[in-house]
C-alpha cells in the first residue's frame, strides 16, 4: 500500500469513529444552563417559598442586587397585581414574586413540557385556587367528571387528606396547575394518559 493509500484509509477510518461518537449522544438530552434566564432582586428580604404563593413555607430570603437563575415562570398567586412566579434553578424548590425581580437577557420560558395533560375530576365540587395552597383565594369549582386541561404539577402545596377503598387514608401533597391559570390539589384529579410533568 503506498503512503498515499494509507493517509486516505487513516482519514476515513477517522471519520468513521466521529461519526459514531456523535450518533451514540442522546437527542434529548438534557438541557444544560443555557436554558436559564437571569434575574436580579430588586429588594431586600425577598421571600422565596416552596410554591407559588405567599402562603406557603419560606425556603430562602434574599438581598436587595442578588442573582438568581431563573428556570421558567408559572402564573400564581398575585402579589401587587402580578400573579406571574419565578422557578429558582435551584437544587430546592424556590418560587420568588416576578413582582420584585428584574430579568435580563432573554425572557423565561413558561413552566411545563409545552404540552397539555388531561384529567377528570372525581370530587363531587373542586375548588380551583389563584395558588397552589386552601389559603390561597378561590378562584371557581368544578363539578365531578369535569374533563381539565393540565400544564404542570408541583409538591409542597396543602396536603389534602385522601381516603378511598383501594389505598389506606393518606394526605397528598401535590398540586395541578390547569391551563386556565388556576391550581387544583391533583388527588381529585384522575390523569386521561400520561401524568403531567413537575413545573
Amino acid at each position: 500500500m503506498t503512503s498515499r493509500s494509507i493517509k486516505i484509509a487513516a482519514a476515513t477510518a477517522a471519520t468513521g469513529l466521529a461519526a459514531t461518537i456523535f450518533s451514540l449522544a442522546p437527542a434529548d438530552a438534557s438541557p444544560t444552563s443555557s436554558s436559564t434566564a437571569g434575574g436580579t432582586i430588586s429588594i431586600n428580604g425577598l421571600n422565596a417559598r416552596s410554591v407559588p404563593t405567599t402562603d406557603s413555607k419560606v425556603t430562602e430570603t434574599y438581598g436587595s442586587g442578588s442573582q438568581i437563575s431563573i428556570r421558567c415562570k408559572i402564573k400564581g398567586a398575585s402579589v401587587k397585581g402580578n400573579n406571574v412566579w419565578y422557578a429558582v434553578d435551584h437544587n430546592d424548590a424556590q418560587w420568588v414574586s416576578a413582582r420584585y425581580v428584574k430579568t435580563s437577557g432573554k425572557a423565561p420560558r413558561w413552566c411545563g413540557s409545552g404540552k397539555e395533560y388531561r384529567g377528570k375530576v372525581t370530587t363531587s365540587s373542586l375548588t380551583q385556587r389563584t395558588g397552589p395552597t386552601t389559603g390561597s383565594p378561590k378562584a371557581g369549582s368544578l363539578k365531578k367528571g369535569t374533563s381539565v386541561k393540565i400544564i404542570c404539577k408541583v409538591k409542597g402545596g396543602t396536603p389534602v387528606w385522601v381516603s378511598s377503598p383501594n389505598s389506606e387514608p393518606h394526605t397528598y401533597d401535590v398540586w395541578y396547575q390547569l391551563t386556565n391559570g388556576t391550581w387544583v390539589a391533583a388527588a381529585f384529579v384522575d390523569n386521561v394518559g400520561k401524568a403531567p410533568v413537575f413545573c
